[in-house]
């Protein structure tokens, strides 16, 4: 496990790795010297990773499609709390004890990125145990970025698909820079939520009377007028197939009344406009028309398989199949067009795994790669 920790953070692009004990005075709860089997161990591994990444100098940034937004007034941290009777508050000591500011749907929409991260731990946000990895994830789809919203557009563009999956206020200069972003050909995701100006929990959480942005700026980025909340629906019609938009916690979901301003309705809920598509210059944006966060269990599911086709519908440089979710892998371009592809078997509960896939490039070149536990793959194609 920490072999992982340096060799994923080197991989990812950090700079700066930082043992968070030192390896020396204590390991944890028990004091210890430099020549103790845990800290020499560790030493030791320190010692070869700096060794390994002397020999392997990144040549480039990674190139990395996929960014989860991070938007304003976002609260994915908490500190660690499996406390079913008492979660944990956002931005806790500083908003009020209601449970309104408790971890709840705007950030549970976080679990979106379970599509990316097979597994991913999101504490203090509660899911099943049954598909929870503590721990460490693949990377289906490549690697994936946190995004903040304060962004510049140059940053932005560098992404092939935008997500916003949690909380957001949205600010008029936001919505410009999206706007650049999307005409520029990028791909983005957001819900009703994510286009309202207020900061105050309660009356989000509370209510359906949201202040929205500029509806000129809506209509430009989205393609459609929100005429105010519509009713609720049980049902679901998108990607060829059905949906249940019910929530056993939180009930039927609220769809709002939409107007077509250059969208296509791309999803329905029982016979209601629920996704449009909005095509703006050289991009898209898609848009989820409830009254409610990803947190939603009725809506999650829906978005999270919506993702997962545009994640394999991306232009990428490099695609990774089979890895049954346990193979990051991080892709490093280089001068000479070619792709220099490292990647890491995430399983370390059994040493000396092995997990087979295969790498298929943009022009259809395609090599099949065995990934052992602790040891780094590397390919160039």
């Amino acid at each position: 496990m920490f072999w992982l920790n340096l060799y994923l953070g080197y991989l990812s692009g950090a700079s700066i790795l930082e043992d968070e004990e030192g390896a020396l005075a204590k390991v944890h709860s028990f004091v210890s010297g430099p020549t103790d089997p845990l800290p020499s161990a560790r030493q030791k591994i320190i010692a070869d990773f700096f060794r390994w990444a002397r020999r392997h100098p990144r040549s480039s940034p990674p190139a990395v499609d996929l960014g989860f937004l991070y938007g304003r007034h976002d609260a994915i941290t908490g500190g660690m709390s499996l406390n079913t009777e008492r979660p944990v508050r956002v931005w806790e000591g500083f908003g009020p004890a209601a449970p309104s500011w408790e971890y709840g749907r705007p950030e549970s929409g976080w679990l979106l990125m379970d599509a990316f991260l097979p597994g991913v731990w999101l504490c203090p946000v509660l899911r099943k145990e049954s598909g929870l990895r503590r721990w460490f994830a693949g990377t289906p789809y490549g690697q994936v970025d946190v995004v903040p919203i304060e962004a510049d557009a140059p940053r932005l563009s560098a992404y092939k698909l935008l997500v916003f999956p949690g909380w957001h206020t949205m600010e008029p200069e936001d919505m410009k820079k999206l706007i650049s972003y999307v005409e520029s050909g990028g791909t983005l995701v957001l819900g009703l939520p994510h286009l309202q100006s207020s900061a105050d929990r309660t009356k989000i959480l509370s209510s359906t009377d949201w202040p929205f942005v500029d509806p000129g700026l809506i209509e430009r980025l989205c393609g459609i007028r929100i005429g105010g909340p519509g009713g609720a629906a049980r049902n679901g019609e998108a990607l060829g197939q059905t949906w249940d938009l019910q929530d056993s916690e939180r009930g039927l979901l609220g769809v709002a009344d939409i107007l077509l301003r250059g969208a296509e309705v791309v999803g329905r809920a029982d016979g209601r406009t629920l996704v449009v598509e909005n095509k703006l210059g050289k991009g898209r944006t898609l848009t989820f028309t409830a009254y409610e966060f990803f947190g939603h269990r009725g809506l999650e599911t829906l978005a999270r398989a919506w993702l997962e086709k545009l994640a394999r519908e991306l232009p990428s440089d490099i695609r990774l199949e089979g890895g049954d979710g346990e193979v990051s892998f991080f892709v490093y371009p280089q001068a000479d067009g070619r792709n220099r592809v490292y990647l890491i078997n995430t399983d370390w509960t059994t040493p000396g795994n092995e997990k087979r896939c295969r790498l298929r490039a943009r022009s259809g070149d395609a090599l099949d790669v065995t990934v052992r536990e602790g040891q780094v793959t590397e390919v160039v194609m």
